[in-house]
């Protein structure tokens, strides 16, 4: 009888161990420190995804779907960077050197050569100066006596690009006589295409019909003309534009180019002061094929005698016409009107006026048939913000004349500060898909450690318990 009574015992003595440790371990996991952590994790990353997705659906379908293919390509493209460490571009340190040439103040800009980079570009006080350059410093003439400039280097290379950060340089003025204002015009093709100018020393040559063409220019905001001529003498294509507030301008042309020899001319007119003038020409020609590597290495060489300037005086534009988007309204909302004005077109009876908007990788976002001097445009208010070039064009007499102005979409903000500071709908959404994405992968973070900890702290309370329960016999 007292051998059954003990037996009985010692199996309730076993339970009530195993409730026990059981107990222990349920009133552990409520104490464990990531688990508490997750759970506010969990409720505001879920707040942010369902605030992400709700404002999305307000802002507009197609912004969501933009902002999500953007966070996962910047995702996929960190993921790319750990792997492609090889050959990316290496972020530029720039320097710069105030000095002289003559009596006119320059600023020299300098940085370090890279295996991994294409092209460089150079801005100045956040407006590019230079686009495309292969040399790994610069001269900026472009200065006044005592001004400070910030400046920058944009790399470019198959694997990416880099950004330098801005340097701030002053134009000397001791030592130096102040040069009379404003200084002599002038005008410098510095790209063909892909070709770097600035070091060529051939024929230069592109196997594209609508070639690009750039530049710089010492006027600020010029109005440039540009007439492409045959090697017989006819003329093709004649147009007008304008450079930006640094002189930098990039022209792409809207007629087709046959095969052969061209000549172009550009002409900047300053646009306070139309007897102030610079020209510059350049002989090309029209290929089937692209130019060769072996070709342009070669032609880079200083050995050789330069063939592709100066091969005529340049022509001033005595026809065509001039377009300028309304003074003060360079920059647009989505949704706006832009109002702009056409001058010089004289129009023939079969002549057709077409108007269009391009983007700044040149794709036709917008064409329409006109016929009136006083324009007007609605931009789409689905049009991606950026800059745009809004062109007009028409056919004289075998002529293709045309003119165009750049201007900025910007998004329609959502709010404005008392500071004039605009927020959009767009940065709003891609901050709460930022932050959502952010907290999520914490949470994951969380949720490892947490489980780690429930396992470590499970196996220490059965190790501690059991063997202590050994020892008295409670258990086997």
């Amino acid at each position: 009888m007292r051998k059954k009574t003990g037996a009985k015992n010692k199996k309730n003595i076993r339970k009530k161990t195993r409730s026990g440790i059981a107990g222990s371990r349920t009133a552990g996991r409520k104490k464990y420190f990531f688990g508490a952590g997750s759970k506010w994790l969990f409720r505001l990353a879920s707040f942010l995804v369902i605030a992400y997705l709700a404002f999305g659906i307000f802002a507009g379908s197609e912004l969501l779907a933009r902002d999500l293919r953007n966070k996962y390509g910047k995702v996929l493209g960190a993921v790319n960077v750990s792997v492609l460490v090889r050959g990316m571009p290496v972020k530029p340190v720039v320097t710069a050197d105030p000095g002289c040439d003559g009596s006119y103040p320059v600023i020299d800009l300098d940085w370090a050569d890279d295996l991994g980079v294409d092209t460089f570009d150079v801005w100045r006080n956040g407006v590019i100066l230079v686009a495309g350059i292969t040399s790994s410093s610069y001269r900026d003439s472009n200065v006044d006596l005592g001004t400070t400039y910030t400046y920058s280097v944009a790399a470019h290379g198959p694997l990416g690009d880099e950004q330098s950060d801005d340097i701030f340089a002053t134009a000397e003025t001791e030592g130096y006589i102040p040069p009379p204002p404003p200084p002599p015009a002038n005008l410098v093709i510095t790209r063909l295409d892909s070709i770097d100018l600035t070091n060529f020393r051939c024929e230069a040559r592109t196997n594209k019909k609508y070639p690009t063409f750039s530049g710089t220019t010492n006027i600020s905001q010029a109005r440039l003309t540009v007439v492409i001529i045959s090697e017989r003498g006819i003329r093709q294509v004649i147009s007008s534009f304008t450079a930006n507030a640094n002189g930098y301008w990039s022209w792409k042309s809207k007629g087709k180019l046959k095969k052969g020899v061209k000549y172009v001319y550009f002409t900047a007119y300053d646009p306070d002061d139309e007897s102030r003038s610079a020209s510059a020409s350049l002989r090309f020609r029209v290929k089937k094929k692209k130019p060769s590597k072996k070709f342009l290495k070669k032609c880079r060489a200083t050995s050789l005698l330069p063939a592709g300037f100066g091969v005529a005086k340049p022509l001033h534009l005595a026809e065509g016409m001039k377009l300028s988007v309304e003074e003060g309204r360079k920059s647009v909302h989505q949704g706006e009107q832009m109002n702009f004005s056409l001058s010089g077109a004289v129009l023939g009876p079969q002549s057709k006026l077409r108007v269009g908007i391009v983007d700044d990788k040149g794709g036709l976002v917008f064409e329409r048939e006109d016929s009136s001097a006083g324009k007007q445009v609605a931009i789409d208010k689905n049009m991606p913000s950026g800059e745009y070039k809004i062109f007009a064009r028409y056919f004289d007499n075998g002529k293709d004349i045309s003119a165009e102005d750049s201007f900025q979409v910007k998004e329609r903000p959502l709010l404005i500060l008392n500071s004039g500071r605009e927020i959009t709908s767009r940065q709003i959404l891609s901050n709460l898909g930022w932050a959502a994405l952010s907290l999520s992968g914490l949470l994951g973070i969380f949720l490892l450690l947490l489980l780690v900890e429930h396992h470590l702290a499970g196996k220490a309370l059965f190790r501690v318990t059991g063997e202590k329960l050994k020892e008295r016999g409670m258990i086997d």
